[in-house]
């Protein structure tokens, strides 16, 4: 080989050398993610949780908007709405979180709901409520149907969603929210979530289980593989969730899967490596789920079967025991709610 061939070859080693290093230079959706949940967790650590359970006002006529009215009193209120549940006490439990990307001196109480099975042991399944309910009488609806799928019944932790809807001023807005907005809402799911476990530790109740409904599902799933570390051997459930969000904004009719398609223009390339930031699919490699019930419905417009499918795949690949269950019906019917309820539900 003459000299220029040898100095071709070794331009050419040099230049694949060089482009390969600048691709791994390059932060990765997930290796980019995983270093900003990670530095929220530091910052975090500063903020005293300050958990709070057990609010005066009950949280029957908190959540449900009830006051003193016609003589009935808040308390004749939540003894109803406890006896619907079969029993069980209902408490407010709240803690501090920091809003990811602002100082940690802007710490705010996360307010939510624990419910507890009469004679439960000390365990608790961290649910995230779904994007369809607002914090009035549709969060607490849900959580009955969720409460009501478990035999025995569980403790159930359900934690809203980081939203305007759920959460009031100061949150973003589903209504506009994009392929960014839902990504930094999967970010502060994650926070929330680690905050969630370390107050419920705190209150001497162990973690064995995290779930989410829908869009709540979606976060559940990335949580487990953005914090391995402090979800393991956990069980995860899931309804009308999935991953592979590609292909959810293909096939789904709901109003946010249109925000997840490629503007025109765009490029695709680019665009896949925004999605991947808040795809569950991006973390089931790394998650350390003991295991996994995925809930689909064989009509579900909004949460696609093959969607469902590939989580499962995803989460059968990093070890987990997967159980897929398909029901038939559409989206709420994963939960099993009763079309009378349906109406507290946005769909």
């Amino acid at each position: 080989m003459s000299r220029r061939s040898w100095r071709l070859v070794a331009l050419t080693v040099l230049g694949l050398g060089g482009l390969a290093l600048g691709l791994y230079a390059r932060p990765a959706p997930a290796r980019a993610m995983r270093a900003l949940v990670q530095a929220d967790a530091s910052d975090a650590q500063r903020l005293p949780l300050d958990c709070r359970r057990g609010a005066v006002q009950g949280v029957a006529g908190r959540w449900l908007g009830l006051g003193v009215s016609r003589g009935t009193t808040v308390a004749d209120a939540e003894a109803w709405f406890e006896r619907q549940l079969g029993g069980p006490k209902l408490e407010s439990f709240a803690f501090d979180t920091t809003p990811v990307g602002q100082p940690t001196a802007a710490a705010r109480p996360l307010d939510c709901l624990l419910i507890s099975p009469p004679g439960a042991p000390p365990t608790v399944l961290i649910y995230l409520a779904s994007s369809g309910v607002s914090r009035g009488p549709g969060l607490d609806i849900e959580a009955l149907t969720l409460y009501r799928w478990f035999d025995p019944p569980r403790r159930l932790l359900v934690v809203p969603l980081p939203a305007a809807e759920q959460r009031g001023p100061g949150w973003p807005s589903l209504a506009t929210a994009d392929a960014d907005v839902l990504a930094g809402m999967a970010r502060q799911m994650t926070l929330d979530v680690s905050r969630a476990v370390q107050a419920c530790q705190g209150q001497g109740l162990r973690v064995e289980a995290l779930g989410g409904f829908s869009l709540g599902g979606c976060f559940a799933a990335a949580a487990c593989g953005l914090r391995p570390d402090l979800l393991a051997d956990v069980d995860l459930f899931v309804w009308g969730a999935g991953g592979d969000l590609g292909q959810l904004a293909a096939l789904s009719t709901h109003g946010l899967a249109g925000q997840l398609r490629c503007p025109p223009g765009a490029s695709a390339h680019a665009w896949r490596r925004k999605l991947a930031r808040l795809d569950p699919l991006t973390y089931a490699g790394d998650s350390r789920v003991a295991r996994a019930v995925l809930v689909g419905g064989r009509s579900d417009s909004i949460m696609p079967s093959p969607c469902v499918a590939a989580l499962a795949r995803g989460l059968e690949r990093a070890g987990a025991h997967v159980r897929v269950d398909w029901v038939d019906g559409g989206h709420l019917a994963t939960i099993g709610a009763p079309p009378a309820l349906t109406r507290w539900f946005a769909w």
